[in-house]
């Protein structure tokens, strides 16, 4: 073995060191130093073959303890107990080792003392090598960093930032990997969900400098952890992690800026992308990646909400930063942001009235026209419609969304008559805004009074006139921003009618 260790190939040495470990680490620490010595050559392969073998030996190997971290010589507890025992509490070179201690103890002390310095050593090349300019040597580095977090809890805290700070690497399939490998170590130890949310809190989302694309990453990490009743306080810290964020973003003014460029959009409301040769981040990117980063930031609240134990006055002050992000992102967000709000408005009965009025709004929002989630959001409006209890409300709903008609497309009007004839089966009193004629306040009859030559007016009144006039108290009023209070119940659907005053005998178009 001594042959091939000295004249062999690049592979046949690494075997060769290798082999010589697993028969004896205890005798073999200079097979060791030489396998770590060649993980440290600046030559790519060379280090990166040395460095598979070590993670296969550290990691896979019986090495490493399982059940525990390495201890320095003086941090071992069977030392500190026999020292405590002994009359002096000391020792001196010479002396009867005190209490039950042997040289077989001290051995393997001084071994583990070293083997955890060496390992220290191993952890700082896979740095090196994670920053590494190739994309390969980057990759590698990564599933060795990842192979050795799953298995042994040496090191864990290195270990894992190491693994964490690859969520802003340049290149996207590596942020992409390690973000796939974080949610695979969560898998096998779904005990450690909090101290991975925390480290990637700590050295992604709290990081100053950190990109946009390189939180979004890091958030859309955090919003595919699996959450369960069993672990509310997890559930609680990305809520506050998540609302954090948006308060970030609204600070920054990230989400004014994504709502100001809606003239400047595609059908689907993506702001178009500006050519840049130098490939740094234009401003049409970055807007993008912050519309990618708040639907994140939503995804991970509706998987997070059902779980929390948030006090109902803590998801208030929350709901204020959702209502904002409802009017100053763009409109495709906007519905994830209702969407939330409606759960929560229904669940917890929290500002159902302002739910209700902002989605009111949005009916008349231009960019519903060119939105790319229409079926999202007349899922919405039916869901919310659904489970109203003010029938007043949703016959204003109806009559705006009958108005707004015209605007679209055909296959949303198409949804939207669909939606109408769903509501009728919760409410059979929307016929009411077909069959039933408009009130009046007066009794039905109409006063005429003439005016004298002197200015006065004459008490002559003519009788039996059919009065069709309506006090503007009770008449519908679509400007009004409450849709409770736009007198909808009160008047017909003769946004239907093809002719804008239809004859009174003539009835309109029937619902289907």
């Amino acid at each position: 073995m001594s042959t091939i260790m000295s004249s062999g190939t690049l592979s046949d040495k690494i075997s060769a060191l290798t082999l010589s470990i697993q028969e004896s680490p205890l005798h073999n620490r200079k097979a060791f130093e030489s396998l770590i010595t060649l993980a440290g050559k600046k030559n790519r392969g060379q280090a990166i073959a040395a460095l598979g073998a070590l993670v296969d030996l550290l990691g896979n190997g019986a090495v490493l303890p399982d059940d525990r971290r390495l201890r320095p010589f003086g941090g071992q507890p069977a030392l500190f107990g026999a020292l405590q025992d002994s009359a002096s509490q000391t020792w001196v070179a010479g002396q009867i080792l005190p209490g039950k201690l042997t040289k077989a103890h001290l051995v393997m002390w001084a071994y583990e003392d070293w083997l955890k310095a060496a390992y220290f050593r191993i952890i700082q090349l896979l740095e090196v090598w994670c920053s590494d300019e190739i994309e390969y040597s980057r990759s590698r580095a990564l599933d060795f960093v990842f192979g050795l977090l799953k298995n042994k809890p040496e090191q864990e805290a290195n270990l894992l930032r190491l693994l964490v700070n690859k969520l802003g690497d340049r290149e996207r399939k590596i942020a992409s990997r390690a973000s796939y490998l974080l949610l695979q170590l969560l898998n096998v130890h779904p005990g450690m969900k909090g101290i991975v949310i925390g480290t990637v809190e700590q050295e992604v989302l709290l990081k100053p400098g950190q990109s946009l694309r390189t939180k979004y990453t890091a958030i859309n990490t955090l919003n595919q952890t699996i959450l369960s009743t069993r672990e509310p306080s997890i559930a609680d810290k990305l809520l506050r992690i998540y609302f954090d964020m948006f308060l970030a973003l609204l600070k920054s003014g990230v989400l004014g800026n994504v709502g100001a460029l809606n003239g400047d959009k595609r059908d689907g409301g993506t702001p178009r992308k500006k050519s840049n040769p130098s490939g740094s981040l234009t401003v049409g990117n970055e807007q993008d990646v912050a519309q990618k980063l708040v639907s994140a930031l939503l995804t991970g609240v509706n998987r997070a909400i059902p779980f929390a134990t948030t006090e109902d006055s803590t998801l208030e002050k929350h709901l204020d930063t959702l209502f904002r992000i409802t009017h100053s992102s763009n409109f495709n967000t906007s519905i994830q942001a209702l969407m939330l709000i409606q759960q929560l408005a229904t669940s917890k009965q929290l500002a159902v009235d302002r739910f209700y009025r902002t989605l009111y709004e949005s009916l008349l929002d231009p960019r519903l026209i060119t939105s790319s989630k229409h079926a999202l959001y007349l899922n919405l409006i039916f869901r919310a419609m659904k489970n109203d209890a003010d029938v007043r409300r949703v016959k204003a709903f109806v009559k705006r969304l009958i108005q707004i008609l015209t605007l679209h497309q055909p296959s949303f009007t198409c949804g939207v008559l669909f939606l109408i004839s769903e509501l009728q089966k919760t409410f059979p009193d929307l016929r009411t805004l077909l069959d039933d004629p408009e009130e009046a306040d007066d009794d039905g009859e109409e006063v005429y009074k003439d005016v004298c030559e002197d200015g006065k007016l004459d008490n002559v009144e003519t009788q039996g006139v059919t009065s069709s006039f309506v006090s503007p108290a009770t008449a519908y009023d679509g400007r009004k921003r409450d849709p409770e209070h736009s007198n909808a119940h009160r008047s017909c659907l003769w946004e239907l009618v093809s002719c804008p005053h239809p004859p009174p005998h003539q009835g309109l178009i029937q619902m289907t």
